[in-house]
């Protein structure tokens, strides 16, 4: 009933097109990383820059999505989603046309920080939106679907960013996304607003950013929303390691890890339909304990084999992305449970945090530790270490958690 009544309030797009609007937004951050990743190691020898410079066009990118997610959702909670939400991904496109001209690796590194932002904003607002007009089980299954949508973007982002670099130069691969971005910007000017006037956020914007506080005074939130950000680490570790990994170590080229990259991709589609398929047969406290220890294992197979072969290592490394993928909406849908209001805020603190956490694992990747295959091992597995034993002291600390039985 709640569904038709939302379809309804679409006079213009629809059910059908709120869903493409979503769809083709959560589709944002592969096309800002995934097309991009095969260029790491070109990007190097253009810029005549070291690596940890390079790096500083993701991790900047995630550290500013994150404050980009963290001050939207209250924005959005005040004047509503469609205002800065089209603000947001008008910024994104203006921000990936700067970098097809420039010629500096520190103006490069400028705009990616400002596509992090306003690519935050967008994703921030479209959860937000997600809840709106979702519900149950159902908001459990849109969101196992934006992972798929993910993937499937993860999968075909590498291939087409190596195409590019094989046929025509870097700079296309932020032409790309100025394309993308053109469509879903017609979306939104055509999207009816979801939240009334009359649930939003009183007073001024600053009073709005509070409300960032106020949920995290809900401790259970907060100590929750730490322990599950770790899961990002693991996977920004891999996606900034991997192209170095399979060009340089292994010898491969771009195409050739773009194929690889892809194919780790493609099979972490599993994860997303493995968790929907696990709903009604486990708990989800059961399906964290799973997703911890399996980091763990992976981890250590990583640290044994992972330098031998890049077939071994691509074998290796799959589960990487694929419990990423298995365990964002499974803590979404934890973390949304655990507040009744604030929705914008709520969604901004669980995808900013992520974001944060994931600039980290970019940071940590960039220190120069062992070789490369080790210190990827390391990090995840101290990572997966960490992780459960936070959950484990949440579970002892507290004897109710609102979805966690």
């Amino acid at each position: 009933m709640k569904q038709k009544t939302y379809s309804r309030r679409q006079k213009v797009i629809g059910l059908k097109g709120v869903i493409l609007l979503i769809v083709l937004i959560y589709m944002i951050m592969a096309i800002s990383t995934d097309l991009y990743i095969p260029a790491l190691p070109l990007l190097t020898q253009v810029f005549q820059a070291p690596r940890a410079l390079v790096n500083m066009t993701m991790s900047m990118f995630f550290l500013f999505m994150s404050i980009g997610l963290l001050l939207s959702g209250s924005i959005s909670d005040k004047y509503g989603r469609k205002p800065p939400l089209l603000a947001g991904a008008i910024i994104y496109s203006l921000s990936n046309l700067v970098c097809v001209f420039t010629n500096d690796i520190y103006v490069l590194i400028s705009c990616r920080a400002i596509q992090g932002l306003s690519a935050g904003i967008c994703m921030s607002i479209i959860v937000a939106i997600i809840k709106d007009c979702f519900y149950g089980k159902v908001r459990d299954k849109v969101l196992a679907l934006m992972q798929t949508t993910i993937v499937i973007a993860a999968v075909l982002s590498p291939l087409i960013g190596a195409f590019v670099l094989k046929h025509g130069s870097w700079q296309i691969l932020f032409v790309i996304p100025v394309l993308f971005s053109l469509i879903f910007i017609i979306l939104i000017f055509l999207y009816t607003e979801t939240l009334p006037a009359k649930n939003r956020i009183k007073g001024n914007i600053f009073k709005a950013w509070l409300r960032l506080f106020v949920v995290c005074k809900n401790v259970k939130f907060t100590l929750m929303l730490l322990t599950f950000s770790i899961f990002t680490i693991p996977l920004m570790v891999y996606v900034s390691l991997a192209s170095y990994i399979y060009v340089d170590i292994f010898g491969l080229t771009k195409q050739s890890f773009s194929a690889f990259y892809s194919g780790t991709a493609l099979v972490s589609v599993i994860g997303p339909l493995f968790y929907v398929y696990l709903l009604n047969k486990c708990s989800q406290k059961t399906m964290v304990h799973m997703t911890f220890i399996f980091v763990i294992l992976y981890s250590i197979l990583i640290l044994c084999f992972g330098f031998k072969s890049y077939l071994i290592f691509f074998l290796v490394s799959i589960p990487v992305p694929m419990l990423f993928r298995f365990a964002k909406p499974l803590v979404t849908s934890i973390l949304l449970k655990q507040q009744n209001q604030d929705t914008g805020s709520v969604s901004s603190l669980i995808n900013a945090f992520s974001r944060f956490f994931g600039s980290i694992g970019i940071f940590l990747a960039s220190i120069p530790f062992f070789t490369l295959t080790y210190r990827l091992g390391t990090i995840i597995l101290l990572c997966g270490v960490i992780g459960l034993i936070l959950w484990l002291i949440i579970l002892k600390s507290f004897k109710t958690i609102p979805g966690i039985k």
